[in-house]
């Protein structure tokens, strides 16, 4: 038991160092030695833990997203009617955790979920526990009448997440001002104003299908 705790405490220190370090200075810019020294722990203890620095990459990313299926999973189970609103709620708070992740620091590797073909294909698993907590949820919507007509509700919730991709990054040079020769992202009030209005207009159109 001791043994396996020092383990994940190693782990959870590399990943957290990773993090910080990938924001500051970019992922290409981080070396090995530097997540050692951050984290507290030799060279050779990263390398019993993660194969590579795009190893410690990908599960930097992947323990983003996993936390957030685990908040969408529990608006699921909570069950709080109407379940088309618990669906705006879920879906809303996702897009504002991914604006502050991918905006906190000058670089962000979880944005890379979002901009990078080859980290989304390796996270198609998790993306589709995000499509299918979706679809359980328009499940129960329908169950209680607030969706009319016949839908295949696991094809239903993917084609919401591919609507509102335009809300994740990269996020459209049109959202951004130029300030001091400088462009700067869309505000988060000015996104989740953009969010509600989308959202809003989803789920009219499920409760009119």
């Amino acid at each position: 038991m001791g043994r396996k705790k020092l383990t994940l405490d190693k782990r959870s220190a590399v990943l957290s160092a990773a993090r910080e370090l990938f924001g500051r200075y970019g992922y290409g810019r981080t070396t090995i030695d530097d997540i050692a020294e951050q984290a507290g722990i030799g060279k050779g203890s990263v390398y019993t833990e993660f194969r590579s620095k795009e190893d410690i990459l990908m599960n930097v990313i992947k323990q983003f997203y996993e936390s957030e299926i685990d908040r969408m999973m529990r608006v699921e189970s909570l069950g709080e009617k109407p379940f088309l609103r618990s669906l705006k709620k879920m879906l809303h708070s996702h897009i504002l955790s991914v604006y502050d992740c991918a905006t906190d620091k000058q670089h962000s590797a979880e944005e890379l979920a979002y901009t990078s073909i080859r980290v989304r294909s390796e996270l198609t698993p998790l993306f589709r526990e995000a499509v299918l907590s979706i679809s359980r949820l328009l499940a129960k919507a329908a169950d209680e009448g607030e969706i009319t007509g016949k839908h295949c509700f696991e094809e239903t919730a993917s084609v919401l997440m591919t609507g509102l991709s335009g809300l994740f990054p990269p996020y459209e040079p049109r959202w951004t001002t130029i300030d001091a020769g400088q462009n700067r992202v869309i505000s988060r009030e000015a996104l989740a104003k953009r969010s509600d209005q989308l959202l809003d207009l989803m789920i009219a159109g499920l409760r009119g299908s």
